[in-house]
């Protein structure tokens, strides 16, 4: 009898401490899955701000390319991408895209790019032209403008980097004559401040 209740003892307090392990991994088996999924969902929250982010910025550099160069050539079309990721470079310019595009938007004509505050809507009218710069927006992006630059010539690419003024070949603002002009193309002249090259951060 004294056996029987012996291994009674024995069996129901491995019972117990099993029960107590069981419940003990359990504990820990659903912290470190509620830790993964913290961690999970962050990182995804994350990959999507980052995506996001990318996607506006890619848009505001196809709205300024659509407005500004849309009617030029390849070339004239990837200067004037370069002129705004050059500004974005430089300290003496705001450090996004769609912040230098829009750069005092709201001082009548007296922004950056004449399209974001002539008081006209922004939005494209012609869809398959603003496709056209989406596209090419993302490839600048994708690529970089140095690398894209050397498929179309030597001597663009070697001014490329330069670029961070232009107007139309048939204007004469007075701050041009300020700058070093650089080259012209297409219907735009373009021309290097050495005020903003000298404040670049990368």
């Amino acid at each position: 009898m004294i056996i029987s209740l012996y291994k009674y003892s024995m069996i129901l307090l491995f019972l117990i401490l099993s029960t107590l392990n069981a419940n003990a991994n359990s504990s820990i088996i659903t912290t470190t899955t509620l830790l993964s999924t913290k961690n999970y969902y962050s990182n995804q929250k994350e990959i999507i701000e980052k995506s996001l982010t990318v996607k506006k910025e890619t848009e505001c550099l196809a709205l300024g390319l659509y407005h500004e160069a849309r009617g030029e050539p390849v070339v004239g079309q990837y200067a004037v991408g370069a002129t705004i990721l050059n500004r974005v470079r430089s300290t003496a310019y705001p450090n996004t895209i769609c912040k230098v595009v829009f750069q005092n938007e709201h001082m009548r004509n007296r922004c950056q790019f004449s399209f974001a505050c002539d008081g006209v809507s922004d939005r494209p009218r012609n869809k398959s032209s603003y496709v056209k710069m989406l596209r090419l927006a993302g490839h600048i992006l994708t690529n970089g403008i140095a690398r894209e630059a050397k498929f179309i010539g030597q001597a663009f690419h070697s001014e490329v980097s330069t670029m961070t003024h232009y107007h139309r070949y048939d204007v004469n603002p007075s701050w041009s004559r300020k700058l070093k002009q650089v080259s012209q193309l297409g219907a735009h002249v373009f021309f290097n401040s050495s005020r903003v090259t000298k404040r670049y951060a990368y």
